[in-house]
């Protein structure tokens, strides 16, 4: 399954979830967000960060709204933090809150599995293990 490259094209599917922290691999510079099934709603949603850099969120997030900022939004909410790799992307994950990622690339996958199925996203074996 191929993830859609904007999550900002989810926006109200994203703002109507509750998302957990729900795998994060710092030898495989990996998160997922994950917001599971429920009996009213069929469908598991996975937001997909690859090549992590920084990270600044809570576990449980009730609402995600997905923004990238630029690079001086982030020294500005981070004076004391490296400025991001000139590759990575800076994602605000809430807009009343400075949560954000750090991150090469986001994607979001939309399916029916299973909460404690491996993602559709392209994270290492090893981490599903």
């Amino acid at each position: 399954m191929r993830p859609d490259p904007d999550p900002a094209a989810h926006v109200e599917l994203l703002r109507s979830r509750t998302f957990r922290l729900w795998i994060y691999t710092v030898s495989h510079q990996s998160l997922l967000l994950r917001s599971v099934r429920t009996k009213t709603i069929p469908t598991r949603v996975d937001v997909a960060f690859v090549c992590v850099d920084a990270v600044y969120l809570p576990t449980t997030l009730e609402s995600l709204i997905v923004v990238e900022r630029s690079a001086d939004w982030f020294r500005e909410v981070n004076p004391t933090a490296a400025a991001p790799s000139s590759t990575s992307r800076v994602f605000q994950l809430d807009s009343t809150h400075n949560y954000f990622i750090v991150a090469g690339n986001a994607g979001v996958y939309i399916d029916e599995l299973g909460d404690f199925d491996p993602s559709q996203a392209s994270f290492p074996s090893t981490v599903w293990r």
